[in-house]
């Protein structure tokens, strides 16, 4: 017989702020898959009951048409405790970026998103 190690995940779905200025595109995109990527979890973002793969570059971009023509300021996300964490520290350093949308350092927390 097979064994098979226990998940260990815990699913959560969260309410985020999204960045600041020039919304969910390209750069704060890329940083939101990667972490997904990191994790190797799902990572599911949820707009107007919409649900959208967050660890695909694409459809978070599809998603963001929908978040900038509602002109949301937070969207909900679902996936593992660890990476939905790990995007709410992400947000509070506004998906890397400054007050200008330009691109600003990540803390030492958030190293792995820097490679």
């Amino acid at each position: 017989m097979k064994k098979t190690l226990p998940d260990n995940n815990e699913e959560v779905t969260c309410e985020i702020g999204l960045p600041e200025k020039m919304g969910m595109h390209l750069r704060p995109a890329a940083l939101v898959a990667k972490l997904a990527m990191h994790h190797g979890t799902k990572l599911t973002l949820i707009v107007d009951k919409k649900e959208f793969d967050a660890g695909n570059v694409l459809s978070i971009t599809i998603a963001s048409g929908l978040i900038a023509k509602r002109g949301y300021k937070k969207a909900c996300f679902r996936g593992d405790k660890k990476v939905i964490n790990d995007l709410k520290f992400l947000a509070e350093f506004n998906y890397g970026e400054d007050e200008k949308g330009n691109q600003a350092p990540l803390p030492d927390e958030l190293a792995h998103l820097r490679e």
